[in-house]
């Protein structure tokens, strides 16, 4: 049967005003968010604690809801301790570059290594990433 059969006229009309506010909203913040560093740095604006929240809910996703729910369900303890792990690693993370990250006054990891070395390196960070992020995407 089709998925799409099941979608009365109120679905339809949540999903187009979703839609439309999600475009509103991008308009709206256009104005706020001049050049790159406006979107990945916030200007510069953002206090260090709002930065690491950002940094931390950005890497939830869609497995976070679904296949750790799953987890949970079937072995309580390992999915709290994968959870604790990484609280872990952020904490170490932290402790051991933020500094000097912030130091390199860089955006992104592709930028402190061209700046740092040269373009082919970065011409290779890319292409050697390209599988990677075409799995990530994937799944």
């Amino acid at each position: 049967m089709n998925e799409l059969s099941h979608l009365n006229s109120s679905d339809y009309l949540i999903f187009i005003v979703y839609m439309v506010l999600m475009v509103v909203i991008g308009f709206v913040m256009m104005r706020f968010n001049k050049d790159a560093e406006d979107y990945f740095r916030g200007g510069n604006m953002m206090p260090f604690w709002l930065a690491g929240i950002s940094l931390f809910m950005s890497g939830f996703s869609a497995w976070t809801f679904t296949g750790g729910a799953g987890i949970a369900y079937l072995s309580g303890t390992l999915a709290f301790g994968l959870y604790w792990a990484n609280a872990i690693a952020y904490l170490v993370g932290y402790s051991i570059y933020a500094v000097r990250w912030r130091r390199t006054r860089s955006l992104t990891i592709v930028e402190y290594l061209s700046e740092r070395y040269d373009k082919n390196v970065h011409q290779f960070i890319s292409w050697a990433n390209l599988p990677i992020a075409l799995l990530q995407g994937a799944i």
